[in-house]
């Protein structure tokens, strides 16, 4: 047997309680591994045990391949005709066989457990309830088929779907997914805290409620647990009850973002997998294909954790787990998940210190260059302000020098040391320079003031004062005198001075 149908073995002996395993084998071959038709057999075989009829015969050695005979008419079925299993609503009667036995009918099935025995099928009707509701009569059902071509979903035991096909949008399906659930699994024992917490919404805003809650920081996140169901599954009406079951109730509510939905019909299958690849849930997708492969281990709950930005299947629950490996399992994905948390919140603490190292670093940086800014905007101004300066002081050199030439041009010429009436001044500038000049008597203070000016020696700047004791200052006389309205000696000394 490959690995899948070993497993499929276990959980069929956990669910039916047999304990003989070449039985149970032999019950799962004859329905080609087709898990609710081998229960609804071994359930009908035990209720009808007075229906079947057990006829050993002694075994031959090197006997030959068993035939299988058609009860009514004894037939010999070849043995590479097409064999099909008797409906599992029929109760069964099992005949011993010969070696030397006609050939088994095509609606029997060979079983092997130490004799060999022919199914062969009663035409009395067996009264028990069928696992899963609405399946046709008609054989044709019962053929084993590839899970993606169920057509039709199966209504639940109250008839009504947990999804309806036509549902408006995703808050009306989640809702009458809720509804639909509480009416069919929770019974009297179980509280209202009991009842699954299920997330009313898209599954995106599930995700971001789970690994990204708005408010919150990374110790608010939480695992997201996908709970899909399938109503044509064995366990369709066991799982829910551990479901509510207070330690897995518990945790789901507390620790845990709880998303449903039904995957019944094949159209809501699909959209789950389109919702999963738009939500950028490609290895949760991949889970979802593989595990679909076989629809008994369903219903199942999908724990979902986030780690580095991807999301994954941290680990699964299938419909025929039983209460405590569900709670283990909870607890192993919370355990692995709180470290993750962990491992984040350190990470988001680094990240704010380096966010605020960096910070600082930058403020430094502003700031220096602010610095250099300045400094250099004062260097740039000083020298300015220095260009300035001494394009104003050439400039005030050239007006000064402008100036000096027109009172120059308006000074008259030094009279000839032979004229009458004439004045010698000398004058003693500062610096030691001496200035001599002759002047006519009959000329004006002014002319003094202009010649000393053509010098370079301003009124603005300079003090002018005679030989008088005291002394006086020149530029408080009047300018328009003259030499002899001053009384001015025929040789006088002017001593310059700066203000």
């Amino acid at each position: 047997m490959s690995e899948e149908q070993q497993l499929q073995l276990l959980h069929f002996m956990e669910i039916t309680g047999e304990k003989d395993e070449n039985m149970a084998r032999a019950v799962l071959e004859s329905m080609n591994f087709d898990m609710e038709r081998a229960v609804e057999q071994h359930l009908s075989s035990n209720a009808d045990m007075d229906d079947v009829h057990i006829i050993e015969q002694p075994r031959e050695p090197r006997r030959p391949t068993p035939e299988i005979i058609d009860v009514e008419t004894e037939a010999v079925i070849p043995e590479l005709a097409p064999r099909r299993p008797a409906p599992f609503h029929q109760a069964t009667h099992i005949v011993e066989q010969p070696s030397s036995s006609a050939g088994p009918s095509r609606n029997t099935r060979q079983q092997r457990n130490g004799h060999d025995r022919v199914l062969r099928p009663s035409t009395r009707q067996r009264p028990a309830a069928r696992f899963a509701q609405g399946i046709d009569d008609d054989d044709d059902d019962f053929e084993q088929m590839d899970y993606d071509d169920d057509v039709g979903a199966d209504n639940g035991t109250n008839g009504i779907p947990l999804i309806p096909s036509d549902y408006g949008d995703i808050h009306e399906a989640i809702n009458n997914f809720v509804t639909v659930f509480d009416a069919r699994y929770r019974n009297g024992g179980i509280s209202a805290k009991s009842a699954p917490n299920f997330f009313h919404g898209a599954l995106q805003d599930a995700v971001q409620q789970a690994f990204d809650p708005v408010g919150g920081g990374v110790q608010e996140r939480r695992p997201l647990a996908l709970y899909l169901h399938h109503d044509r599954s064995v366990a369709a009406n066991i799982f829910p009850q551990i479901l509510m079951s207070d330690a897995v109730s518990s945790l789901l509510r507390g620790q845990y973002v709880l998303w449903p939905w039904d995957i019944t019909h094949p159209d809501h299958k699909n959209q789950l997998r389109d919702w999963m690849s738009i939500g950028s849930m490609d290895e949760v997708r991949q889970v979802f294909e593989f595990r679909t492969r076989n629809r008994d281990l369903f219903p199942m709950l999908l724990l979902i954790i986030k780690e580095k930005g991807t999301l994954k299947v941290a680990e699964y629950i299938s419909g025929t787990d039983a209460k405590e490996v569900a709670v283990q399992k909870l607890m192993t994905v919370l355990d692995a998940y709180n470290q993750i948390r962990l491992n984040s919140m350190a990470d988001e603490a680094a990240r704010i210190e380096r966010g605020r190292l960096l910070e600082e670093q930058r403020q430094e940086y502003e700031a220096s260059l602010a610095a250099d800014r300045a400094r250099d905007e004062a260097r740039q101004r000083a020298i300015r302000e220095q260009q300035e300066a001494e394009e104003k002081r050439m400039q005030e050199e050239v007006e000064e020098e402008n100036r000096r030439k027109h009172v120059e041009q308006l000074l008259p010429a030094e009279p000839a040391e032979t004229e009458a009436n004439l004045m010698h001044i000398k004058m003693r500038c500062p610096g030691g320079e001496q200035l001599m000049r002759r002047f006519r008597r009959a000329e004006t203070l002014e002319m003094l003031l202009n010649y000393l000016d053509t010098k370079g020696y301003h009124t603005d700047k300079y003090k002018f004062f005679n030989s008088d004791f005291p002394k006086k200052d020149i530029t408080t006389l009047d300018k328009k005198s003259t030499f002899n309205d001053l009384k001015w000696p025929a040789r006088e000394q002017i001593f310059v001075e700066e203000l």
